[in-house]
């Protein structure tokens, strides 16, 4: 658990302070340590309510989400493809 938490504290300590360059490595950081989506969602949230954020800095945030949510997704399903292959 502990793992998880540490990435998903920096994501949000960047978006917090809208360090938007940094978002990238922050969730690859947080799904390489097991966090899931709605984990980065929330972090998000989080972030928003630390204090003002501007509304795009947000919507980076979520997009970078979405991004490699949908990353993982794809590389999952390349996987399950060549296992199946494979077998």
């Amino acid at each position: 658990m502990h793992t998880r938490i540490t990435p998903l504290t920096e994501f949000t300590r960047v978006v917090a302070a809208g360090q938007a360059g940094a978002f990238e490595q922050a969730v690859k950081a947080a799904y390489a340590c097991g966090a899931t989506h709605a984990d980065l969602l929330a972090a998000v949230e989080i972030a928003r309510d630390f204090g003002y954020v501007p509304d795009s800095v947000i919507a980076q945030a979520y997009l970078t989400v979405y991004y490699w949510s949908w990353m993982a997704a794809r590389q999952a399903q390349r996987k399950q493809a060549l296992l199946s292959r494979a077998a």
